[in-house]
């Protein structure tokens, strides 16, 4: 049987679910589109608030921007998802009534009111997760700027006549980008397994949920599949920093 399941297992058949005795990847491509949605949004906000956030607070590292978007980072990355996420319920949910509490999973978005609401119940879940990523690539991207700043061949850009700016953007950042690489990689597997905290708290019924109703039930098929496509996503996640690292910095070779 074992051979049989594993074989299965490699050409998407994940069986069928114990608790529910449909096929698992129906369940899955079920909860899918909902935690792409709230984490894919949340993972590239982090980005692109995280890195130039991060090289400015380098840059300019006794500035009053610098050293509140530091405060931000420390708090962001200190306090967890499952605090940032009841906090913000009881602030804009109970108290102002600004956002729903619970999001509505079975939601379709046809027409413009149902994607102001889609959008409001939305907020709430990207903050929290947002707050967190990007406080902590933040902190990496900040730690690996300064390193490099002071370097011999930033000083020999200089030398050359290059704007502080241009050596900034065009050779400092670049090298300093590898370590941030390899931390914003191992996060992406978690695009599609979800933060499983957060789903709890707003209710969303994502992959993340899907794996812990899972666990409860002990419904084996599904929390394997779910595992198994972590797994993967992981090593593949890893197998693309390395790639990266090599077009980053040209003095790293693959081999």
């Amino acid at each position: 049987r074992y051979p049989r399941w594993l074989a299965a297992m490699f050409t998407g058949d994940f069986g069928f679910s114990y608790a529910s005795r449909v096929p698992v990847n129906n369940l899955i491509s079920l909860r899918l589109p909902q935690t792409l949605w709230i984490i894919g949004i949340s993972y590239l906000i982090s980005i692109l608030i995280a890195i130039p956030i991060g090289i400015y607070t380098a840059v300019r590292p006794k500035s009053i921007l610098s050293a509140a978007a530091t405060g931000f980072a420390f708090i962001g990355f200190s306090m967890p998802t499952f605090f940032t996420g009841l906090l913000l319920i009881i602030v804009f949910s109970v108290t102002l009534q600004w956002f729903p509490m619970i999001y509505d999973t079975t939601l379709q978005v046809n027409n413009w009111d149902t994607f102001v609401k889609q959008f409001k119940q939305s907020i709430m879940p990207v903050a929290v997760l947002a707050l967190f990523q990007s406080g902590t690539l933040m902190r990496f991207v900040r730690a690996s700027m300064l390193d490099n700043l002071s370097s011999d061949y930033a000083r020999t850009a200089r030398a050359k006549g290059l704007s502080e700016w241009t050596v900034i953007l065009r050779h400092v950042l670049r090298n300093s980008l590898i370590p941030v690489v390899t931390l914003i990689a191992l996060g992406l597997p978690t695009i599609f397994t979800g933060a499983i905290i957060t789903e709890q708290i707003f209710r969303i019924q994502g992959v993340g949920e899907l794996l812990i109703t899972s666990l409860d039930r002990k419904d084996v098929p599904v929390t394997m599949a779910i595992t198994f496509i972590a797994s993967v996503l992981i090593v593949a996640s890893n197998l693309v920093a390395d790639v990266l690292y090599g077009v980053l910095d040209p003095r790293i070779k693959l081999r």
